[in-house]
């Protein structure tokens, strides 16, 4: 039941965004609100890329093709979902994508963070929320996410274009407590190649 916090693994699953807010770590649940299409591809490509084997599952394959092996199951509720992670072998990365889809309940998101922590996962959820209120995002949060304190970490993704540059604006809402710092603002610019990834292959099913 008990374990030193500093011995447990951690991984960089979002890249660049990473190095600012800090690393995942194992066991611990990630939420990423992106405000349009363009967001929600950068958070899926970038996170499967983070490690040799990632698992994806969404009710539709909303991922470019990649580099690495990606294993995708399509899925149409969280009963569904709880069910894959059954299949994921320990210490993996899973990304679920469209979980306001989903529906999730309070019971739901327990249940995953339990199993999360049991198989030491790396778990993150991905939404596309293009109508969010920009201007109450933690109340957004909690509407998206359900139980956000469950959540070691809550970023929000936008991406615009401006002067032949892509740029990532980044909310912090929710990280780690030795990482506080990060909390805020922020403005990232990204190489196109991140955005329209070319190389690799579809996810398999």
């Amino acid at each position: 039941m008990f374990r030193r916090l500093s011995s447990i693994p951690s991984l960089e699953v979002l890249g660049e965004v990473s190095r600012l807010v800090g690393p995942l770590k194992e066991g611990d649940l990630l939420g990423v609100i992106a405000t349009d299409q363009l967001a929600y591809s950068y958070a899926l490509s970038t996170a499967v890329e983070s490690i040799g084997r990632a698992y994806y599952m969404d009710v539709s394959s909303r991922i470019p093709p990649v580099g690495g092996d990606v294993l995708f199951g399509r899925v149409y509720s969280m009963e569904e979902v709880l069910s894959g992670l059954d299949y994921v072998e320990d210490g993996s990365l899973v990304v679920v994508g469209s979980l306001n889809v989903l529906e999730p309940s309070k019971e739901d998101i327990l249940k995953v963070k339990r199993i999360a922590d049991r198989k030491g996962l790396y778990m993150m959820f991905v939404v596309e929320e293009p109508s969010l209120n920009e201007l109450d995002l933690l109340s957004e949060a909690k509407r998206i996410f359900i139980v956000p304190e469950v959540f070691e970490q809550l970023l929000v993704f936008r991406v615009s274009y401006y002067r032949g540059k892509y740029r990532l604006s980044l909310s912090v809402l929710r990280t780690y407590p030795d990482n506080l710092r990060a909390l805020g603002e922020h403005e990232l610019q990204i190489k196109e190649e991140a955005l329209f990834p070319s190389r690799g292959e579809q996810p398999q099913e």
